[in-house]
């Protein structure tokens, strides 16, 4: 699996370029019904329902797992849809290597995640359209898609698949959450495809800080999104201070909310410049004292 973006044309004060407004390129449809019971991913409820004001016709048999079209709006602002092929979403259906039971609900998740409606600045210039994609850590499907309650909220049933007692027992969650992990990390690695767990992500993270102190620059980070929403505290990453200082280039989805901080920031080389200045006169301070207490006689 490669990590790979398309650029594509930027915004001028003239031209107005496609942009994709699906979230990601593969997304999950999510169906509400009469009695309030939710089918598939509640995050995808208002995106169906702006798909079918489209002209999009739901599958006679709603599902759990059916993908959603690509909806792409162009230089005119008219908005189109364009249906995924069912055989270009390599998906992996999630079995446990011990419980069954969990390999029963039928669950499964695609292997590749292509963030596509964010804005990319460089340098000044807007790229409204740039999709990209890396791959998955295994907190993000195990431990938030498939658990959050405004997602599948399908912990219970795994608790359940697992033999746990949600009434005794409060550890329940704990239990239930460490299993879907390792059932969602076991199923990507019999597909073939590429996955890491959050604590060989955090201290590849930990390996980055270090190389990037060494050279004299700070690392800019939002806690809340690098810190695993799995076993946090015992991640490295738990007691490391950050600081998001908004460095360009970058990506954003509005302007007026997560790209208004965004700056140009040289602080870290300026940081580095004091540091090499600090370091050149500490050396001369030592090699004056050192003359100073020199005595060839003694």
């Amino acid at each position: 699996m490669r990590s790979i973006i398309s650029i594509f044309g930027p915004a001028s004060a003239t031209h107005a370029p496609c942009v994709i407004e699906s979230g990601q390129i593969l997304q999950y449809a999510g169906y509400l019904q009469p009695n309030g019971q939710v089918i598939g991913d509640r995050e995808g409820i208002e995106r169906v329902r702006m798909a079918e004001s489209l002209g999009w016709r739901r599958p006679a048999m709603p599902g759990p797992h059916d993908l959603l079209p690509l909806v792409i709006r162009d230089s005119d602002g008219r908005r189109r849809l364009y249906p995924i092929p069912q055989e270009l979403a390599f998906e992996v259906r999630i079995t446990h290597p011990q419980h069954d039971r969990i390999s029963a609900l039928g669950i499964r998740w695609y292997s590749i995640p292509c963030v596509s409606d964010m804005i990319l600045t460089i340098g000044g210039i807007d790229y409204p359209c740039a999709p990209f994609n890396g791959h998955y850590m295994v907190t993000e499907i195990a431990s938030r898609n498939l658990v959050d309650a405004r997602r599948y909220d399908l912990l219970p049933q795994v608790a359940d698949a697992l033999g746990l007692d949600r009434g005794a027992d409060p550890l329940w969650r704990d239990g239930a959450l460490t299993e879907l992990n390792r059932a969602v990390m076991h199923s990507f690695r019999e597909a073939g495809a590429h996955i890491v767990d959050h604590h060989h992500a955090s201290a590849q993270y930990m390996d980055f800080v270090a190389q990037e102190q060494r050279h004299g620059r700070s690392v800019a980070g939002d806690w809340m999104w690098l810190l695993p929403p799995q076993a946090a505290a015992a991640s490295p990453l738990f007691h490391l201070p950050m600081n998001d200082i908004g460095a360009v280039p970058n990506f954003y989805r509005s302007r007026q909310i997560d790209g208004a901080h965004l700056r140009i920031n040289d602080s870290h080389e300026r940081r580095g410049r004091w540091h090499e200045r600090y370091r050149r006169i500490r050396a001369r301070w030592r090699n004056w004292r050192r003359r100073r207490d020199f005595n060839p006689r003694g």
